[in-house]
């Protein structure tokens, strides 16, 4: 049949049109829709119909796939409240929907998918909480009425694999519950995160892990959850420091039960297996562990003191009892432990051993045996609330404990050395394990040990504790074939020593550097030939000084004490020291010194601005020729030499003495004397045989400043003559400016008189090279005397007229 033309027409085009929708309009559409989204209120829908009770959707893009259907990209699911948290976010979402609804103008879902995307989910509840991500997640989850069947769910974690299905009923009552207290909640996340950081350093060798769950029951009661079974397998797993060879482990939940019959981790070096039931909060579990603990350390805190061990050795450990989750402090344990060689922040065990328990806050720990470097601690620890009590033999030097200790404490033992090991037995009690709060009772023992450079062979005494005190009462120390007894009390509290009934044959700086170091250099330069016998006591403050008060009474064979660059030998000595705030006082009373007396008065200051020395040295008929030995080094002059010498010096400097003091030789041979020696041969010359006849008296007032003795009266009487001169004579440097005169007794010195002058002599060189020379040189050519100190005049100079009678005596001065 043939149709007219106009209609023919017609039908051609409409072909034309559909041939063009069909093949560039739809497929047109198709891209738009897969590419751009779908718009129409379907994605508003589809959301609503992906709420939950508690939750809800938000879709970033809802498109079209022609091989996939509705595809919803950037899916967040969150709580209904307007601040609430993020429950996971998902990349890509696969939505299929009831045909059958939607022509009745209803969203409902038939099913969802998951196909290689990945999903974010928080491992905790609140706001902003440690999330973990899945990786290549597949799932199918098919929606019928209130029911959904999770028919596969795969993903990776942390290179994990986790397979889940099961059939739960009403998913869109799922929600967290979150009744931890604040505090708890950040221990949660604290372990959360220590949790996802050690997944994350994690690698595999062999096969890889693997979890497997099945679930079932009412989302909306969970009680009537049922995880079961829950099964963990795995191979070998890397950490950063340590290996394990798998992990072998069998759950279920049921009726808010976690009922673990097996869980096995094989260690390179043992293993540990657990057992356990936890319900309402209460976990009973038996564990026991012969595996190093270095894979388990990643599960505590960072700031946790299990962070600080070191194993070298796997320890042996078992345990059982009751934890309750809510409320750690009412757990009950038991358990013991045995471990080898480990660290703990620095500090090196060698063995330790225990039996503990843990009930309702009250802790015991019994035959606690820890050895270090072949010294062994034994203890027995009690603590509850309101009562704490211990019982320790100890014979490890604490200084193996110092890496465990404050910095103060670690520096007071770095001045200690122990040769032989220490010996403590003692008993304490108290409200709490508080220094403060504590006392007790007991007994050292020291063999060979030093405190800042002081040794001891020995030391004993009885213990008692208190006040936050140590009281070593009746004790013992001997060294350096010395003892010494009575109290000693080092006060914590009170920051001060206290010593009591001292009687001491030990050298005193030995003693105080054991006490306070300041006290004890300031008697350094009392250097004891053999230790002086002490009685006395006091106190010393170890805060302030201002508190120092102690009283020491002492006798000695003998001691020697530096004086003007030279040491002193003193005899036979008593005396006392007196420590008064930052002062020390030493009175020597009488000294035998070189066969005469001597006594001193010390008062040395040990406070840090202020290391000056204030001394006064009093001398009577010592012998002079061991004097001038000493000082001068010769020993040809004789007598005997009293003075005294009060002088005062900062820091032990020799160039900062500066004193005054006087001297007086009897009976002695002073032109012995080196420096004097050449007036022998120009005395015998002006009076003859004088030269050689002793000078029995010298006396002399002086001064002492920047390394120099001034004198301005050295006076020497010798037989018909005295000498008599002033100056300087450097005893730091060698050096002399001295000036002296000669005047004759009697009938030769008013004959004399008039040429006095001729008889005055200068040396400005050294005291072993005086070069003594006359300060008054005549000069018989011009008819004048020159000064000696001055050079002689040239050629071309003219003498000064002479008077030829009734001259004046001072006319051979050069004016």
């Amino acid at each position: 049949m043939l149709l007219p033309p106009v209609p023919r027409f017609l039908v051609r085009w409409l072909l034309r049109l559909a041939m063009l929708v069909i093949f560039v309009g739809l497929p047109a559409a198709l891209i738009y829709v897969d590419r751009v989204g779908i718009g129409f209120g379907l994605k508003e829908q589809i959301e609503n119909a992906l709420r939950g009770d508690n939750f809800k959707t938000a879709i970033g893009k809802l498109r079209f796939n022609p091989f996939r259907g509705l595809v919803a990209e950037d899916v967040a699911v969150s709580g209904t409240t307007p601040d609430g948290p993020d429950f996971a976010h998902i990349d890509r979402l696969t939505v299929s929907i009831s045909m059958s609804d939607l022509m009745n103008r209803q969203v409902t879902i038939d099913h969802l998918e998951l196909d290689g995307t990945d999903v974010s989910v928080p491992i905790e509840p609140g706001p902003n909480p440690a999330r973990v991500e899945l990786r290549n997640v597949n799932g199918q989850f098919v929606l019928i009425a209130d029911q959904m069947r999770l028919s596969y769910f795969d993903c990776e974690l942390f290179g994990i694999k986790l397979s889940l299905n099961g059939l739960v009923r009403n998913p869109g009552a799922f929600h967290f519950v979150n009744s931890s207290s604040p505090s708890t909640g950040q221990a949660h996340r604290e372990l959360a995160a220590n949790i996802i950081d050690s997944l994350s350093k994690l690698r595999f060798s062999g096969s890889r892990p693997e979890i497997r769950l099945e679930i079932s029951g009412d989302l909306a009661d969970p009680s009537t959850i049922r995880i079961a079974p829950i099964s963990i397998q795995s191979g070998p797993i890397i950490g950063t420091n340590w290996r394990i060879e798998g992990v072998q482990a069998q759950a279920t939940v049921a009726n808010q039960i976690l009922t673990i019959p097996q869980l096995q981790i094989q260690g390179t070096d043992g293993a540990l297996n657990l057992s356990g039931r936890l319900e309402n909060g209460q976990f009973e579990f038996e564990l026991a562990s012969s595996m190093s603990p270095k894979p388990l350390m990643g599960l505590f805190p960072k700031t946790s003191f299990a962070r600080n061990l070191d194993f070298q050795e796997s320890p042996q450990f078992t345990v059982s009892g009751t934890v309750d989750v809510k409320s750690p402090s009412a757990s009950f344990l038991t358990g013991s432990v045995r471990a080898g060689k480990f660290t703990v922040k620095g500090a090196k065990v060698d063995t330790l051993a225990a039996d503990f328990a843990w009930r309702n806050g009250q802790v015991f720990a019994r035959d606690v045996q820890l050895w270090m470097n072949g010294a062994e601690l034994i203890a027995d620890v009690l603590y509850s609330p309101g009562d704490f009590r211990l019982r320790m033999t100890n014979s490890i030097p604490p200084t193996l404990f110092a890496p465990l200790l404050g910095p103060k404490e670690q520096e007071f033992l770095k001045q200690m050395e122990f040769k032989d090991n220490p010996y403590v037995q003692i008993e304490v009690q108290g409200a709490k394990p508080d220094f403060a709060s504590v006392t007790g009772s007991g007994t050292m023992k020291l063999g060979r040990t030093a405190m800042r450079g002081a040794w001891f062979d020995s030391a004993e005494a009885k213990l008692e504790i208190a006040n936050r005190a140590v009281s070593y009462k009746d004790f013992t120390i001997k060294g350096r074939g010395g003892v010494g007894t009575g109290n000693f009390v080092y006060d914590f509290g009170g920051q001060q020593v206290r010593l009591q009934n001292i009687n001491s044959s030990l050298f005193p700086v030995d003693v105080l550097m054991w006490a306070d170091p300041k006290i004890a250099e300031a008697l350094k330069p009392y250097r004891f030939t053999k230790a002086p016998k002490v009685q006395g006591g006091g106190v010393i403050s170890l805060k302030d000084p201002s508190g120092n008060d102690l009283a020491l009474k002492l006798q000695a064979e003998g001691f020697d004490y530096d004086l003007l660059a030279r040491t002193l030998h003193f005899g036979r000595t008593t005396g006392t020291i007196n420590v008064l705030g930052s002062k020390v006082l030493v009175k020597i009373g009488s000294a035998r010194l070189m066969g005469g007396e001597a006594a001193l008065d010390a008062n040395v200051s040990t406070a840090p601005n202020d290391p000056t020395v204030d001394a006064s040295v009093t001398v009577k008929r010592v012998d002079f020729a061991k004097l001038t030995k000493l000082y001068f080094d010769y020993d040809t002059s004789q007598g005997v030499a009293s003075g005294r010498y009060k002088f005062t010096m900062r820091g032990g400097l020799a160039e900062t003495m500066k004193g005054e003091g006087s001297i007086r030789v009897e009976d002695g041979k002073v032109f012995a004397i080196p420096f004097l020696g050449p007036f022998s041969d120009i005395l015998n010359k002006v009076i003859p045989g004088s030269g050689y006849e002793s000078a029995h008296l010298a006396t002399a007032d002086f001064r002492l400043s920047d390394g120099k003795i001034f004198t301005d009266n050295l006076v020497i009487q010798g037989f018909g003559f005295n000498l008599i001169g002033s100056g300087d004579i450097g005893f730091l440097v060698d050096k002399m400016n001295l000036s002296v005169r000669i005047n004759a007794k009697g009938v030769p010195g008013i004959v004399l008189f008039p040429v006095s002058k001729l008889f005055e002599y200068v040396s400005t060189g050294s005291f072993a090279d005086p070069q003594w020379r006359p300060k008054i040189i005549p000069r018989f050519d011009s008819g004048n005397a020159g000064d000696a100190t001055k050079e002689p005049e040239t050629s071309g100079t003219h003498p000064a007229p002479q008077k030829t009678n009734g001259g004046d005596h001072n006319n051979g001065r050069q004016r």
